[in-house]
């Protein structure tokens, strides 16, 4: 019954299999660590921090993937956490380029959209790790 405290019921739910982990939970994790930090996700891009440590340790991608990929050997479940790393990365880092290009419009109306990336766009550095 919905309480105060619990605003709605969950239904009891079939579940024919039940959830697997990938034994190479805490080899994903620290290789997605060390990978994140040789691609420089850990510092500033133009003064913005976008991550620090402990946030890649709270988002825990690699629990994400050793649950939706409990089959893979260790190597594939590196590479498909730091996929996982790169792609949330990424989508923090755009949303912070967006809110800058929408300030510098509305601060420089005047300035041509190619022309505004000049005055402070977010610029990302890129790396090719192993």
């Amino acid at each position: 019954m919905p309480s105060q405290d619990r605003p709605f019921e969950l239904p009891d739910f079939y579940l024919p299999y039940p959830a697997r982990l990938n034994p190479h939970l805490g080899r994903a994790r620290a290789h997605s660590h060390e990978w994140a930090e040789a691609m420089g996700f850990f510092e500033p891009q133009d003064g913005h921090k976008i991550w620090d440590e402990s946030d890649l340790e709270r988002h825990d991608y690699g629990l994400l993937c050793a649950y939706t990929h409990p089959d893979c050997d260790g190597a594939e479940l590196e590479l498909i956490t730091d996929w996982y790393v790169w792609v949330f990365y990424f989508d923090v880092l755009g949303a912070l380029v967006q809110l800058k290009e929408m300030v510098i419009e509305v601060e420089h109306p005047d300035v041509p959209v190619g022309d505004q990336l000049k005055l402070g766009a977010v610029t990302v550095r890129v790396g090719v790790g192993t």
